[in-house]
């Protein structure tokens, strides 16, 4: 089942969060350092030295001082290569991979892919929705999925993309 929430990632009470990241692990959003803030520097010092990561990566690690037992790092970008739909849908959909090999049942995660002077945010919405809901469709783990948006602008678009999907 997807969900969306409106509020603080970091107060998700899920297994795991999802936190997008730039090839060396570095936040690239808001709510990527208020992420990073929470995990504090153990947990921040293991995904450096994992080093330069090439997009579509999904590193899992503990949750530090998060609610969430754990943390999936999806890096979507590089200093080399900007955001695209494609590198969110690929380190999407290797994250929900790692997830189930593991075992864990359940996910929150900010619209990735949004923000000043990135993608889309309708065909980003739409794009997560269906990954999300394809993997669900497969009775992988995670079972249980949260969006967790930070506006009103973001809960109408993913609305919006949930009603699509629910119609269809």
């Amino acid at each position: 089942m997807i969900t969306l929430r409106l509020g603080d990632l970091c107060d998700a009470s899920t297994e795991a969060l999802v936190r997008e990241t730039v090839s060396d692990g570095s936040s690239r959003t808001m709510v990527g350092r208020r992420t990073e803030m929470r995990l504090g520097p153990e947990v921040l010092q293991r995904v450096e030295r994992m080093g330069e990561m090439p997009i579509g990566t999904a590193v899992l690690t503990p949750g530090g001082d998060l609610n969430a037992a754990f943390v999936l790092h999806l890096v979507v970008t590089s200093f080399e290569e900007p955001i695209t739909l494609e590198s969110v849908e690929r380190s999407l959909r290797n994250g929900l991979r790692r997830l189930t090999d593991f075992g864990i049942g359940s996910l929150s995660l900010p619209p990735l892919g949004l923000g000043v002077g990135n993608l889309d945010a309708e065909g980003t919405a739409e794009m997560l929705v269906q990954v999300l809901n394809a993997h669900l469709l497969g009775d992988d783990a995670p079972g249980e999925i949260e969006i967790v948006v930070e506006n009103d602008f973001e809960q109408e678009i993913f609305q919006r993309a949930l009603g699509r999907l629910q119609r269809s």
